[in-house]
């Protein structure tokens, strides 16, 4: 009768651990970190098509955002396909993009050793309204970004790109 007992008691406190790890589990990916891989080649060099990211959670609950970070956010266009580009310009900020591709960020040249300029025939002017921000692809000449559906909402930011997990041999930060 004991080691009866002791077994049943042993399989509900395997069920009792593995319930609560997958509660753990669900709870990181809900509000901590999760993973997200890139579909489209809109962030080469930086970010490659089919590169598997983490995308953290937690940074925007405590500052906001700031020019340079790369966010994963909710397609503009109501596609349940998110989105990862660039923060260009944030609010108060004045973005002129040149019909090359570079950006002047509040009358200055703004540095992009990152990105890959293309000639996309036409200029842009945006002045970044509170509570939103203007994100571009590092891949100019291929990217869906605020050049045609304008600054975004902070609201809509899921999180920020941090670390690429795969493939291993680009496995680490993400700059």
């Amino acid at each position: 009768m004991i080691k009866k007992k002791s077994l049943i008691s042993f399989f509900f406190e395997y069920i009792f651990v593995i319930a609560i790890a997958i509660i753990i589990a669900i709870l990181i990916r809900t509000f901590i970190i999760h993973p997200y891989m890139i579909p489209t080649s809109s962030m080469e060099p930086t970010i490659l098509m089919g590169d598997n990211l983490l995308v953290e959670k937690i940074t925007y609950r405590f500052h906001s955002p700031k020019v340079g970070e790369i966010v994963v956010f909710k397609n503009p266009s109501g596609s349940e396909k998110q989105l990862v580009k660039r923060i260009i310009g944030v609010s108060g900020d004045h973005v002129e993009i040149t019909e090359d591709g570079h950006v002047i960020l509040n009358n200055k040249a703004y540095e992009e050793p990152y990105a890959i300029y293309q000639n996309v025939g036409q200029s842009f002017n945006f002045d970044i309204q509170d509570n939103t921000v203007f994100v571009l692809g590092d891949n100019r000449g291929n990217s869906q970004d605020s050049r045609w559906f304008g600054p975004i909402s902070k609201d809509t930011i899921i999180g920020r790109a941090i670390f690429r997990h795969w493939p291993l041999n680009r496995f680490g930060l993400i700059k």
